[in-house]
């Protein structure tokens, strides 16, 4: 009877030391200090959706001609127009489509090379999170060497530096940086 008290006790006094004693979690650290890290990332993607380079404005310009040129090219030939007349309209009909594949070339080009740009920016800062994680859990848990104020200084620093390239990727896209 007296080893079941014991036990009873010494259950009492130290499983309560041990629930006291739990570790952080990553996703108690992002809550805490990331909280909207994944609503910036979606800013970002938005941004990269609505990404056209300075060069595709020519692209809707350039199809309108072209259209037009399409137009006018199949009404001579409805209207058995002479094989000079025929010709021109062909030959600048040729070169619209020939100026158009490339404007949208280049457009196409620019985007995915600015769009790829971005995503290595998010993967980069993605892992700098996931490190700077890792030691603000290892200072949480006791592991750590900093002082209480370092340790504010050193999360203060972090979220900074995160926040300022989430603008500097959104100004990167021409977009308009929140916060």
């Amino acid at each position: 009877m007296k080893k079941t008290l014991v036990l009873l006790f010494m259950l009492a006094v130290l499983l309560p030391s041990q629930a006291f004693a739990a570790s952080s979690s990553a996703a108690q650290i992002n809550k805490l200090y990331f909280e909207d890290y994944s609503a910036k990332v979606k800013e970002v993607k938005a941004a990269q959706k609505a990404y056209k380079a300075p060069v595709c404005s020519n692209v809707a310009a350039l199809t309108s001609q072209y259209k037009q040129n399409t137009t006018k090219y199949n009404s001579l030939k409805k209207a058995k127009a002479d094989k000079y007349t025929l010709s021109q309209a062909k030959t600048s009909l040729d070169q619209v489509k020939k100026n158009l594949s490339e404007v949208k070339k280049d457009c196409s080009s620019k985007t995915a090379s600015m769009r790829k740009g971005s995503n290595d920016m998010l993967k980069d800062l993605d892992r700098y999170k996931a490190e700077m994680t890792k030691k603000m859990k290892a200072h949480l848990d006791g592991k750590g060497k900093m002082t209480s104020q370092e340790f504010d200084k050193f999360t203060d620093g972090v979220v900074s530096y995160i926040n300022g390239r989430f603008k500097e990727n959104l100004k990167m896209l021409n977009a308009p940086a929140a916060g």
